[in-house]
């Protein structure tokens, strides 16, 4: 795998988009369970924070794909590290409340979520890494000064 940013259908083969991927497939795991549990809060609560991470992370990919975040002088690296960041704090605290119900079903879809939160900290540290990059980094310019 490549470490140089790439995008198109090349981007499919980084690191990053192995782990978009990944955490589109997680959560969409992670609803399907989360919708054949019970109808109880911490159920609902994760179901709805998949939901989230899967429109994000599929509305990140297609950015990616098409190039944009690479064309744009908007900081995405950095609105990626907050949004994996956020999603990695709140999976792990959805994920514990669903193991605190401690039947089988909750058990599982509880480690699915903590393997979830496993894979969101790593693209959170990866997004990290690229925003702290020179080419990732917004400058902002002093007009008129030497250079």
């Amino acid at each position: 795998m490549s470490s140089a940013y790439q995008d198109g259908p090349d981007y499919f083969r980084t690191y990053s988009g192995l782990l978009k991927v990944v955490e589109c497939t997680l959560t969409t795991t992670l609803i399907i369970f989360a919708t054949l549990l019970t109808n109880t809060y911490q159920a609902q609560f994760l179901c709805g924070l998949c939901i989230y991470g899967f429109v994000s992370a599929v509305a990140l990919l297609a950015l990616h794909i098409r190039g944009l975040v690479k064309k744009s002088e908007f900081p995405w690296f950095w609105v990626e590290f907050i949004n994996s960041g956020l999603m990695t704090v709140l999976l792990l605290v959805a994920s514990t409340s669903v193991a605190m119900v401690l039947t089988k079903g909750y058990i599982i879809t509880s480690i699915v979520g903590f393997v979830a939160v496993l894979i969101y900290s790593l693209d959170s540290i990866d997004r990290f890494t690229a925003a702290r990059t020179p080419r990732a980094r917004y400058v902002w310019t002093v007009p008129n000064a030497t250079v």
